[in-house]
């Protein structure tokens, strides 16, 4: 009997579901032994500092994507901040909102093997990676497109949130100049983050 082809799209589903089942069980085998609330603090890099949402492997992705969708930083380090506050804010949304843009990134940092192209997508060169993006945005294919344009949206708005890209866009700041304050969620994330590099082995969220 001839099997039909897998359809294209439930292709990419799995491709992505598979990507992202490879990272998880990678970082399960890094985190073996841990409690749960340990294991939600124990992604530490040298980049990017400690992130309580995303592995070291998703951070490198989404510093990738940035890379490519704001082409003239005014300084590296906006890019990285990009990434940091995006893990801040995915550790305070739902679980399947946090899930799903992490799945977002596992399929796109696999995605080129499935254009014939092999490389991931943070290990491509910056040209090469910005064309192949450029080139896949308007797909026809449902899953890429979200994907694609939920990362891009996502770093744009963490990126024009910082106050150093603001002269470069004409924009002078709030109205009332009155300065920001932290909101308790994110005062609360700073203060894990310190509680991780004070005590990287014992801490448990409260």
């Amino acid at each position: 009997m001839i099997q039909q082809p897998l359809p294209r799209r439930r292709f990419l589903k799995l491709f992505a579901t598979a990507g992202a089942v490879a990272t998880s069980a990678s970082v399960a085998l890094k985190l073996g032994g841990c409690s749960e609330s340990e294991r939600q603090l124990k992604t530490h890099t040298a980049e990017f500092g400690t992130l309580l949402n995303f592995g070291e492997t998703q951070a490198t992705t989404l510093f990738a994507l940035a890379q490519s969708f704001i082409t003239h930083p005014q300084d590296p380090a906006q890019i990285i901040n990009v990434v940091k506050r995006l893990d801040e804010e995915m550790y305070f949304v739902k679980k399947d909102i946090s899930d799903d843009f992490k799945l977002a990134l596992d399929f796109l940092e696999y995605l080129p093997l499935a254009y014939g192209r092999f490389s991931r997508i943070s290990r491509m060169p910056v040209k090469e990676r910005s064309d192949f993006l450029n080139s896949i945005q308007d797909s026809s294919i449902e899953p890429v497109r979200v994907a694609l344009n939920a990362c891009r949206m996502a770093t744009f708005i963490c990126y024009y949130d910082q106050e150093s890209t603001w002269a470069n866009i004409g924009y002078s700041g709030p109205f009332s100049k009155v300065p920001e304050k932290l909101s308790p969620q994110r005062l609360h994330y700073q203060k894990l983050i310190k509680q991780v590099a004070i005590n990287p082995i014992n801490e448990v969220l409260k």
